[in-house]
């Protein structure tokens, strides 16, 4: 798989990601504590969605979006993708492991196309891994084929800084004219 096809995945995800500690932050700012992880997660995830949704090189499956489920194609390769979170991925592995007997021999799988993208954010950037999929035949729920692969990390900063704030530019505030407020202001 070429790395660089991946690149517009992880900018969304590093972007998203910002935006969720950004998010935090003011959560904490307003409330005095901080939101949960549970909170943190749907708003990444949302954030991921709508980034792809708008995102031309992109479509977003509606599949299972109202429950968090990320899934989208390249319309280029037109190759699709489902986002988990290296955590998700290791509940998955540890579900299957952790079964009272061994019944893979009843159960029939079905491959499916769909690449399996583990992100982890670490400290040295975004770590994507990748697995194909399979499901069973009674079932919609993808489950990795085998351990991901780690294919590489992103680092924090490929997403594109915005322009810098110009002081120099006119404010548009003058614009607005009187707002009479000034004689309000010594009243109580």
């Amino acid at each position: 798989m070429d790395v660089t096809q991946l690149t517009p995945l992880a900018e969304i995800l590093i972007a998203s990601y910002l935006e969720t500690a950004v998010y935090s932050r003011v959560f904490f700012d307003e409330r005095g504590s901080r939101p949960t992880t549970m909170a943190k997660v749907h708003h990444f995830r949302s954030v991921v969605q709508d980034e792809i949704r708008k995102d031309s090189r992109f479509s977003l499956s509606v599949e299972y979006l109202e429950f968090g489920r990320v899934e989208a194609t390249d319309r280029s390769t037109n190759t699709r993708y489902l986002l988990r979170s290296d955590v998700s991925a290791e509940i998955d592995q540890l579900n299957r492991r952790s079964s009272l007997f061994d019944a893979s021999g009843y159960i029939q799988w079905l491959p499916t196309e769909v690449i399996l993208l583990v992100h982890r954010f670490a400290d040295d950037g975004l770590e994507l891994s990748v697995a194909g999929t399979k499901r069973r035949i009674d079932r919609t729920h993808l489950e990795a084929t085998g351990t991901p692969s780690l294919l590489a990390i992103w680092p924090y900063n490929v997403v594109p800084p915005r322009p810098p704030f110009d002081q120099q530019e006119n404010d548009p505030f003058n614009e607005l004219g009187d707002l009479g407020d000034e004689d309000e202001a010594g009243e109580g």
